[in-house]
């Protein structure tokens, strides 16, 4: 577990986006030259583009149409022919049928983990496979007042793994608070599309409000972990 207060940088932008050095470590230490790799919720591609080199081939899904075309572009430029992405609902899709031999020995998944997905991904999982992914944890943004949707205590992803058929091999909850000075200081931390959904659900006001009581931290949590098949392939 990892934790602590860190004060705002000037230039260190929301980590949203950023991938987390232990979600790296699991994903390299499942990669194999030989392996069929799937990621879900791809986006523009990073994580499926990083694995290319280090395995036989990988399909990125996603719903969103410009993500999907931002990430084939992206392969192209970088001359990565073994990566494929497709316009595919993660919540509705076997991933067995986008697998040419009806099993990923890796799948992955960046901070997008329901309950289907998890489901999904156990039944294309092979004996050997691994199923390695990030989930928001239920501190996330826990100074806003509603947190974040969709995140996971430990003991819950635990429970949704298990009822899926599938055991943790690692698991950890990532957790920092950044301070800041300012409310300027977090605009600049903070995308212009989060505030703007912020100031429309109520939460912005929240922060204002920690703010003017000298509370001026925002938490970042997440859980990282890799899974394996709990029945061994029998």
């Amino acid at each position: 577990m990892h934790g602590g207060r860190i004060p705002f940088r000037t230039g260190l932008r929301d980590t949203h986006d950023a991938m987390s050095p232990a979600f790296m470590a699991l994903l390299q230490e499942a990669s194999k030259p030989t392996a069929w790799c799937l990621d879900i919720g791809c986006g523009e591609g990073r994580v499926a583009l990083t694995l290319a080199p280090l395995v036989r081939w990988v399909v990125g899904i996603d719903l969103r149409r410009g993500k999907i075309k931002s990430a084939r572009e992206r392969a192209e430029q970088e001359g990565l022919s073994n990566a494929q992405f497709l316009l595919v609902d993660a919540e509705q899709t076997s991933y067995r049928d986008l697998a040419p031999t009806g099993w990923f020995q890796l799948i992955s998944s960046k901070l997008w983990l329901t309950e289907a997905i998890i489901r999904r991904a156990a039944e294309a999982l092979s004996v050997d496979g691994r199923f390695v992914a990030t989930c928001f944890e239920t501190s996330q943004w826990r100074e806003t007042g509603l947190g974040v949707g969709g995140a996971y205590s430990e003991k819950r992803l635990r429970r949704v793994l298990a009822a899926a058929g599938l055991e943790p091999v690692e698991l950890a909850v990532e957790t920092r608070t950044m301070e800041f000075e300012s409310i300027e200081q977090l605009h600049e931390y903070l995308p212009s599309r989060q505030i703007e959904r912020w100031r429309a659900d109520g939460r912005w006001r929240n922060i204002e409000d920690n703010f003017d009581a000298g509370e001026r931290g925002l938490t970042d949590s997440r859980i990282v972990f890799s899974a394996r098949r709990a029945d061994g392939g029998k």
